[in-house]
This record gives C-alpha cells, sequence and structure tokens, in this order.
C-alpha cells in the first residue's frame, strides 16, 4: 500500500500564513503556555513567589514573636537586678552610717573616760587603742567597698539594659518594614496571579472556539 506523503511545501506555507488555521493554533497554543509558565514554573512562578513570600512573612512573624517575648524576660530580669541592688545600696549605706556614728561615740566615751582617770589605758600602749579603732574603720571600709562595686553594678545594668533595648527596637524596625514590603509585594504577585489566570482562562476559551472552527472546515 502506498502511503501519501504530505506535502512539505503546504506545511511550512501554513506555518507562515497568519490566515491558515494551522498558524492560528500553533500562535494559541504558544499564546496558553506563556501564561501557563508565567503560573506553574517551579522556579519564577508566581504561585511559587506568592508561596515563598507568605513563609517568609510567617517567619517574620514568628521572629517578631519570639524577640518580643525574649526582650520582655530580661526585661523583667533586669528590673528585679536592679530592685535587688536597690536594696542592698539602701541597706549598706545604713549600715555604715550607724557604724560611723557608733564608732565615733565609743572613741570619745572612751577617751573620755581614760582622760578623767589621768592614767593611759593599756590600750593606748603600742598603739592598742588605734586597733580598736582600727578595727570600726576596717569594717566601714570594707562595706564602702562592697557598696562601691553594687552602684558600679547597678550602673552597668543600667548600661545593659539601655544597649539591649535600643538593639531590640532596630531589629523590630527591620521587621516591620520587611514585613510591609512582603506584604506589598504579595498583595501585587496575588492581583498579577488573577489576571494571569483570568487571561489564561480566555486564552483556553479561545482556543477551544478555533478547534471547533477548525472541525467545522472539515
Amino acid at each position: 500500500m502506498l502511503r501519501l506523503l504530505p506535502n512539505r511545501k503546504k506545511l511550512r506555507n501554513d506555518r507562515l500564513d497568519p490566515t491558515s488555521t494551522r498558524w492560528r493554533r500553533l500562535r494559541l497554543l504558544e499564546n496558553r503556555v506563556a501564561p501557563r509558565n508565567e503560573i506553574e514554573d517551579p522556579k519564577t512562578g508566581l504561585k511559587v513567589l506568592i508561596a515563598n513570600d507568605e513563609q517568609s512573612l510567617i517567619e517574620n512573624g514568628e521572629a517578631q514573636k519570639k524577640e518580643t517575648t525574649d526582650r520582655t524576660e530580661e526585661n523583667l530580669e533586669y528590673q528585679a537586678n536592679i530592685a535587688n541592688l536597690q536594696e542592698a545600696d539602701g541597706l549598706l549605706k545604713k549600715a555604715i552610717s550607724v557604724l560611723k556614728v557608733y564608732y565615733s561615740k565609743i572613741v570619745k566615751e572612751e577617751a573620755f573616760v581614760e582622760m578623767k582617770k589621768q592614767t593611759p589605758p593599756e590600750t593606748w600602749k603600742e598603739g592598742g587603742y588605734k586597733g580598736q579603732s582600727g578595727a570600726g574603720t576596717d569594717a566601714i571600709t570594707m562595706l564602702e567597698h562592697i557598696l562601691s562595686d553594687t552602684q558600679t553594678e547597678e550602673k552597668e545594668a543600667h548600661e545593659a539594659e539601655k544597649t539591649a533595648q535600643h538593639a531590640f527596637e532596630d531589629s523590630m524596625t527591620s521587621l516591620k518594614k520587611e514585613e510591609k514590603e512582603l506584604q506589598e509585594n504579595l498583595a501585587k504577585l496575588r492581583v498579577t496571579l488573577a489576571e494571569t489566570e483570568e487571561e489564561l482562562l480566555g486564552k483556553k476559551s479561545e482556543h477551544k472556539a478555533t478547534v471547533e472552527i477548525g472541525r467545522a472546515h472539515v
């Protein structure tokens, strides 16, 4: 049986002739593929871009929540630490004040008593009396040193809190900016997707109509 070979010249002419049914079908097919790729491409398609932005938006929200929780916990710890340091500061100042008054009275009273006796007390010899006043001075000096350390620690705690708060505010500003950009871009992508899907639907309808016309001419 002989097989009839297609007329290659006719096929070539059909591809070039914009009035031919074949040419219209090819163009419609190309027009349908373009918007479908724009929607479904696994790397650059609109659906992938939308999914990526939605995921980024979720991660952004989680980051904001975590940073806010961490900052709140740090601030509560800071407040508790400052309260303890301020309480210690008050107690140390009170103790130092009481000790100064106490040792001052002892020195005056004992000195007065010994002067009335007109006999130098044994504690005056070889620095004995000096040792009693020195003991009081040593205690006061030790408390003053602890007070100084406490005040330094409080100052450092305030500075650390200030630095942490500024870092938190900067981070939140950046996250809020990113969130806004993601929301705006996501809205644009969704509009583009809706328009592209509508265009694709129109192409399908046009293709269906063309096919039906082609069949009618067969």
